[in-house]
């Protein structure tokens, strides 16, 4: 009898060990993917891996507590998991809505098993200055546009240390309408980790001469602890003169780079006779381009001075390319012409074999009469009759345009004949 008892009872234990064994079968092993998270500017996954997963789907609440506030501090995706089954679900974003100002966590947990948890850390990022590269620029075909972070306390360069995403957009007093005159390739661009700069590019659409003026700003705010810097905004001036009123007969305004500018510049390096024949403002030199296809003019001139010897009386111009003239403190962009009948020594007794030459041309609105200019940088020959020292100092370039340096190329502005 007593043996039949303990069989009894042996039987009964391996019975109730096989079921408990069964049931801890079910319960799922998890934990979360990492024990602390970084939430800072950017939205982070938080993913619950699990190591025996059920056949039928089950679903695991999700408690969140901590310092920090869920809806005002920050938004979730879900709060639940799904696990098992053909529809899992086992990753939840975390979106902060605001900088952080001060230290706050969030804690999440299974509410099932409350030994499940990780932590979100939210840590102020310091403030930070934002500044595009450059606060104006002129526009041909195309621009580049760079913003550079900067920290506020120390004035420099701030290395992100999380991927940081920047959007531009357009500011009101713009008079250049996006997606008729303009349009970006990318309005967005992405700091990464370990860098300080966003890059983004523009494509210009049209050019009119009433709606050339583009101003960007980024998309950044205070409440994030973003603050303006040097040139929190960009002026982009759209060069007007592909086809824009370069038509018509232009006179003399005023000469600019002449004999007394270069002279200025090279004075007692170069012997006074090489400046003698540079050219100089002559009230009845006027030039004439007449339409001929799109980019395409027949350019006719009559003139007085000594660019006489460049241009000739008549000869085919075509718009082709652009140039940007370096100077000390700015930089100007420039259609580039291509004449086909000049005088490329610039010379009264010797005539140049190669007869093409780039002249620099653009339209701009003189600030005080408000008349409208055509820019003429002539920034292509081969030191002749004048500066001829500039070939044996280098000075003169081995492709074209040759003469681009500040003080070797001529510059005038033209005026549209009443």
């Amino acid at each position: 009898m007593m043996n039949r008892i303990v069989y009894f009872l042996l039987g009964l234990l391996t019975v109730l060990v096989s079921a408990c064994a069964d049931k801890e079968t079910e319960v799922p092993n998890m934990r979360f993917e990492r024990r602390i998270y970084a939430l800072t500017n950017q939205p982070v996954e938080v993913t619950l891996y699990v190591a025996h997963k059920p056949e039928q789907a089950k679903t695991l609440d999700v408690v969140f507590d901590g310092t920090a506030v869920k809806g005002q501090d920050y938004s979730v995706s879900s709060e639940q998991y799904v696990v098992g089954g053909n529809a899992e679900k086992l990753t939840i974003t975390v979106t902060p809505l605001h900088a952080a100002n001060e230290q706050k966590n969030i804690v999440m947990r299974l509410k099932s098993d409350p030994s499940v948890t990780t932590v979100l850390d939210m840590t102020p990022r310091p403030d930070l200055l934002y500044s595009f590269q450059n606060g104006k620029e002129e526009v041909g075909a195309t621009a580049d546009v760079s913003l550079e972070l900067f920290s506020a306390e120390t004035g420099s360069r701030y290395y992100v240390e999380e991927d940081t995403p920047i959007e531009l957009e357009v500011d009101p007093s713009s008079t250049a309408q996006e997606g008729t005159d303009f349009e970006f390739v990318n309005k967005k661009d992405t700091v990464k980790i370990g860098k300080y700069t966003a890059n983004f590019k523009i494509k210009v659409l049209q050019r009119d001469a009433h709606r050339n003026v583009i101003i960007l700003r980024p998309k950044l705010s205070e409440a994030d602890r973003y603050y303006a810097g040097r040139y929190p905004k960009t002026q982009l001036n759209i060069i007007t003169s592909y086809a824009y009123d370069v038509e018509g007969e232009w006179v003399m305004n005023k000469f600019i780079c002449d004999k007394k500018y270069i002279k200025n510049m090279y004075d007692g390096m170069i012997p006074d006779a090489e400046f003698e024949n540079i050219p100089e403002f002559n009230k009845n030199d006027t030039f004439t381009f007449t339409r001929l296809a799109a980019g395409k003019y027949q350019l006719t001139t009559s003139l007085e001075s000594n660019l006489k010897y460049y241009f000739q009386p008549s000869a085919v111009g075509i718009f082709d390319g652009e140039f940007t003239i370096r100077a000390m403190r700015s930089r100007t962009k420039l259609q580039i012409m291509k004449v086909k009948d000049v005088n490329r020594f610039f010379s009264a007794t010797k005539q140049s074999t190669d007869r093409e030459g780039y002249v620099g041309l653009r339209n701009y609105v003189d600030p005080d009469t408000h008349e409208l200019l055509l820019d003429v940088y002539v920034f292509d020959y081969e030191p002749t009759d004048f500066l001829q020292s500039l070939n044996d100092y280098g000075m003169v370039g081995t492709t074209k345009p040759k003469m681009t340096d500040d003080g070797n190329y001529l510059r005038f502005t033209l005026k549209k004949k009443h």
